[in-house]
């Protein structure tokens, strides 16, 4: 289906049925095409291995060789968590992260979930940097009530003691059951 697709849009901007500019009057179109790309980059990631590649890579840098689990719990967390920087929506960096943190797990010989379940809730749950992380963050940004200097000073924070809560709760209630 997806072949299918392609061609027909392919067909449409050849035949001159729709050209660039049409497509791209509205910014729908444009955020289409961000989760297109952030969709086909989590799919490449996990088709030519490069994402166990950077898992390695990743784990080899941050020195993680023998160390605890709590503590690779805590330095994913860590990473995950300060990555909201750079993406702009949390569907993208899941889609993009998610297979590095699933190597991670492997690379370390730890169940996939003991590091996808902290990694996903912080990327869905506390993409409070910076105005533009996520829509909602957007839309609060636009009623010209905050400065953009506002988000990261309260965002540090607040991220910050979700890694400190994520870490006690993966001390006791995530070994109560069993995910490590």
């Amino acid at each position: 289906s997806t072949i299918a697709v392609l061609m027909g849009v392919v067909a449409m901007y050849i035949f001159r049925v729709i050209t660039w500019a049409d497509a791209n009057k509205t910014p729908a179109f444009q955020f289409i095409m961000m989760l297109g790309g952030g969709f086909l980059i989590a799919n490449l990631l996990i088709d030519t291995k490069a994402a166990d590649w950077a898992a390695a890579q990743l784990f080899s840098l941050l020195n993680l060789h023998g160390a605890s689990t709590l503590t690779i719990l805590l330095v994913v967390m860590f990473v995950v968590q300060y990555l909201h920087i750079p993406f702009m929506g949390t569907t993208k960096m899941g889609t993009m992260i998610m297979p590095i943190v699933i190597g991670l797990a492997a690379t370390a010989n730890m169940p996939a979930v003991a590091l996808a379940m902290p990694a996903g809730m912080l990327i869905g749950g506390y993409p409070l940097f910076l105005f533009y992380n996520t829509i909602p963050n957007l839309l609060v940004y636009g009623t010209n009530e905050l400065r953009m200097s506002d988000f990261p000073k309260v965002g540090f924070l607040i991220c910050t003691v979700a890694i400190i809560v994520y870490a006690m709760v993966a001390m006791t209630y995530w070994r109560w059951l069993g995910l490590f």
